[in-house]
């Protein structure tokens, strides 16, 4: 119980960081390139193993599939941002708003 309140906190803190600097440093449009991403990654400090997540949650559909990320992981992923209030915009496909 405890484990699980610990992870969505830190996942919370992760998308509301990674979002307010891909919006700061390239705007919001309706999905950031793969470059920007790892770029945002990088400059915050993240380790490459969340760069899978980062992907799914602020890239669209079809920059995370040519990454190799599979439906299933999409979906949990982009889980986490919903719970967080995160808008992907019209398309339903990138990140496209802002965070809380």
């Amino acid at each position: 119980m405890f484990r699980e309140f610990f992870v969505k906190r830190k996942m919370k803190k992760f998308i509301v960081s990674m979002s307010q600097t891909l919006a700061i440093d390239y705007g919001r449009p309706s999905g950031y390139t793969e470059g920007q991403v790892k770029a945002a990654l990088k400059k915050l400090g993240y380790e490459a193993e969340l760069e899978e997540v980062a992907i799914c949650i602020f890239c669209d559909e079809k920059v995370a599939e040519a990454f190799g990320v599979d439906q299933a992981l999409m979906k949990k992923y982009r889980g986490y941002s919903r719970e967080h209030n995160i808008d992907y915009g019209s398309s339903g496909g990138g990140f496209g708003g802002g965070a809380d």
